[in-house]
């Protein structure tokens, strides 16, 4: 997790570095300095988001068929119980209460 203590932490080097070359080179310099790592840290976030939302796509479509196998699972089990069944046979003991009733 990003925090003010650790954000201020890895960012203070690069910053005294900056001020470094503004009070050797100019303002000019440092301007340039300073846009140019704005460009290319805009670059990687905007990379950053694409990637991380391509990869969360394919992790949510993944866990999608996952927790959908299961479903498939349990329905043809259901099929193939249904297919077991045979409905028009008739169980034993009616069989047997018919033949007395006939008698």
């Amino acid at each position: 997790m990003i925090n003010k203590k650790n954000k201020e932490s890895k960012l203070q080097p690069l910053i005294d570095k900056i001020n470094k070359i503004e009070s050797e080179y100019g303002t000019d310099i440092s301007a340039n300095l300073i846009l140019r790592l704005e460009l290319k840290m805009d670059e990687f976030l905007e990379e950053f988001n694409i990637k991380s939302e391509k990869l969360f796509k394919l992790y949510w479509k993944e866990e999608n068929i996952l927790k959908n196998r299961f479903k498939k699972i349990r329905l043809s089990v259901q099929e193939r119980k249904d297919e077991n069944v045979n409905y028009e046979k008739v169980p034993e003991f009616i069989k047997e209460f018919e033949k007395k009733k006939k008698k």
